[in-house]
């Protein structure tokens, strides 16, 4: 083995509890695989962080119809005309491929009026909208840019609960953050899409989630891409130990069709789905 392989062996024995007895090790050899399970983080986090941008809207809300003027009967009392007031959004998104395809969330860039991009290295781009999909909480907005970096993509069935990942993403505008944990659960339905029709089979993680990760990556120790953070479980909207991310499979799927055709295509079967109870 070479001397990649044999870090990234014991850095792995160190994460799962199976590193040979500490009372058999020197200092510096604990030392070292130490230092085997950080390069094991840093590698991961240098390959991918470059595939995740910050993604900011802006918004002109209307006025509200109230107070644009008072009844005819009190015209000598008329108010000025509210102006238009800008709101802003902030969330993550995922460079998906070198045409320049960002993969983010629907409520990331829903309603927006502007969009734009930033890298890692605060390169700015406007974003057009490609399209979103309400069901499953995807949407696919695009940059014309040069020297980018695509994530390299997994497979989100091969997920197991209890192997390690990393999130990645600019919780509260703090840009190319990277957190690390565990799958915690697959499969999880959340009710937080408002449609009958909604798709929810969400990765749960305990790695930090917070406002403005939305849209950004969750990856395996390989650096590859195997879910989109969407949500948190949360009372105080912040991190308290549950963040969830949509299956890049389900994720790629709707992106793909967004692309090629400009809307999800969907076969029904009008079959209804309920949870079973153990008396059932």
């Amino acid at each position: 083995m070479n001397r990649r392989t044999v870090i990234s062996t014991i850095a792995l024995a160190v994460m799962f509890g199976i590193a040979p007895d500490a009372s058999a090790l020197t200092d510096d050899q604990a030392i070292e695989q130490l230092k085997a399970y950080n390069q094991a983080y840093t590698a991961i986090a240098a390959r991918v962080t470059r595939s995740v941008v910050t993604i900011t809207t802006k918004r002109v809300e209307e006025p509200n119809e109230r107070g644009r003027r008072m009844p005819d009967f009190f015209h000598q009392f008329q108010l000025p005309q509210p102006e238009e007031r800008e709101s802003s959004g902030l969330g993550s998104g995922i460079i998906m491929n070198t045409s320049g395809y960002v993969l983010t969330n629907n409520h990331v860039i829903e309603n927006a009026d502007k969009i734009t991009v930033t890298m890692s290295d605060n390169r700015e781009y406007p974003a057009e909208l490609v399209g979103r999909d309400e069901l499953t909480d995807v949407a696919v907005v695009r940059i014309d840019a040069e020297n980018l970096r695509a994530i390299p993509i997994g497979n989100s069935d091969d997920v197991r609960i209890g192997e390690w990942v990393l999130a990645v993403g600019a919780p509260l505008d703090l840009r190319t953050t990277v957190t690390s944990g565990i799958v915690s659960a697959i499969g999880r339905s959340l009710d937080i899409i408002r449609n009958e029709l909604s798709v929810e089979d969400f990765i749960q993680v305990d790695a930090a989630i917070n406002p403005g990760n939305s849209g950004g990556a969750l990856v395996n120790l390989d650096g590859e891409l195997i879910g989109v953070n969407t949500a948190i479980a949360t009372r105080n909207r912040g991190f308290v130990g549950y963040g969830f991310a949509i299956p890049i499979d389900l994720a790629k799927k709707v992106m793909d069709d967004i692309i090629a055709h400009g809307e999800v295509r969907r076969a029904y079967l009008g079959v209804g789905l309920k949870t079973v109870s153990a008396a059932e």
